[in-house]
Formats: C-alpha cells, sequence, structure tokens
C-alpha cells in the first residue's frame, strides 16, 4: 500500500469518485469501506504536527535534509521524531512545510486496511488537504501572504514570503477567535499581517468565520 502524505506542491489529484475516511481519534476504523475499494485517509488535525524547516544553505542530499527537519521537529515539538512519519517538498534551496503523523497510526491503519481487503491510496492531516486546496501557485506570487486551513477544530495557518514559507501554526481557537490568532502568529512571526488571507475548509466553519472576522479580508475555497 502506498501512503502519500504531505507533497508541497506538486499536489497529488485522484480520479473521482473516491472514498474519504476521516479519522477522529487513533483507532481507525474501515469496516464500513467495501472490500476491495481505494480510500484517501484524512486524519484529524489533532493527532498530526507541522512546522517549517529552513535547510542550511547548500544542503542538497535528502538524508541530510530529514536529519535537519527531524532536529526541527524535535525542537519545536520535544518528543523522538523515530515515532513520527515526517514528509516534506525536500528542498536545500528555500524553506520548507513539513508534515507529521503517529508512527503507530500509520501501522493500524495499514494493519486494518490489509484484513478489510481496502486499499489506502493516499493518507493526509486534514490541514495538508485543505491548504492543497488553495491555488497555491498564484498565492506563492504575493510579496506577503497567508494561507490558511479551517475545521472545527480550529485553523491552521501559513505565513510566506515571495512564495517561500516563513512561518506555521495550529491555532486552537472558535471562528471568532481566527483573526486575534492571526495577528498575534504575524507578530511572532515578524511580519506585517498580509491584507487578505486565503482560506479551505468545511462550509459551516467558513461562514462562521468569515462572518465573525468582518475586518478582515478572506477569499474563500470551500471543500
Amino acid at each position: 500500500m502506498r501512503c502519500d502524505v504531505s507533497r508541497w506542491p506538486p499536489i497529488r489529484l485522484w480520479p473521482r469518485p473516491r472514498t474519504a475516511v476521516t479519522l477522529s481519534s487513533a483507532v481507525v476504523s474501515l469496516a464500513g469501506v467495501a472490500r476491495g475499494n481505494a480510500v484517501d485517509v484524512t486524519v484529524a488535525d489533532g493527532l498530526s504536527r507541522g512546522w517549517v524547516t529552513t535547510p542550511p544553505a547548500g544542503l542538497t542530499d535528502l538524508l541530510e535534509l530529514r536529519a535537519v527537519a527531524e532536529a526541527r521537529f524535535q525542537a519545536v515539538f520535544h518528543t523522538a521524531p523515530a515515532e513520527w512519519r515526517i514528509e516534506a517538498d525536500w528542498s536545500g534551496e528555500r524553506a520548507f512545510v513539513c508534515s507529521a503523523l503517529p508512527v503507530s497510526l500509520l501501522a493500524s491503519l495499514h494493519a486494518e486496511a490489509e484484513a478489510q481487503g481496502v486499499v489506502v491510496r493516499s493518507i493526509a492531516p486534514n490541514w495538508v488537504r485543505a491548504l492543497q486546496r488553495l491555488p497555491l501557485r498564484e498565492i506563492a506570487g504575493e510579496p506577503l501572504a497567508m494561507a490558511c486551513a479551517a475545521s472545527p477544530e480550529g485553523m491552521a495557518a501559513l505565513f510566506l514570503r515571495d512564495g517561500v514559507p516563513i512561518d506555521w501554526r495550529q491555532h486552537w481557537c472558535e471562528p471568532a477567535e481566527a483573526a486575534q490568532h492571526l495577528r498575534g502568529q504575524a507578530l511572532a512571526a515578524g511580519c506585517e499581517l498580509p491584507g487578505q488571507a486565503w482560506v479551505s475548509g468545511d462550509r459551516a466553519t467558513l461562514s462562521a468565520l468569515v462572518q465573525s472576522n468582518a475586518t478582515m479580508r478572506w477569499k474563500v475555497v470551500p471543500s
């Protein structure tokens, strides 16, 4: 089975129709999926980790890039990277976004999928799926940009300067608190709050987000 987690960019597109399975806990159940079907698994944001890694200049070896990302992971989350599956759009020329999922969770998923006769086409955190729905090439053309993934759990926000990631954070907040959290993130990242925010997510969360943060300019892409 193939585990295709965060590829940033390009975006991997799968033919429709497709079956999506959302995990809300570490106990994975694919019992409701018919044998022989293929699924794309979306993992709840609370089970994933995300961060930005800035590699040393001139670093090109994949193993060395992974080692730098793992060191950054341990510094940010204070836990052993060996227990997590880390994926990224590896680059030695610029900062890149990383995502991680627990190895134990992936093992449980693949074991149950094999037992049920289900093919797992891809696995990704909810925030990765949401950000991949945004027009990343257009966003990368802005001098200072903000790409957000909204969910009932909160909001993940990525700040980019000239297309290069500079800060990623997960905000566990209500929609009405989003603008305040994003201003705080901008201050922590040492930049101004971008004039507009690109955001993707479920329609109910997006509606509450826009209505309760009218002072911000949102460019909405529903899931």
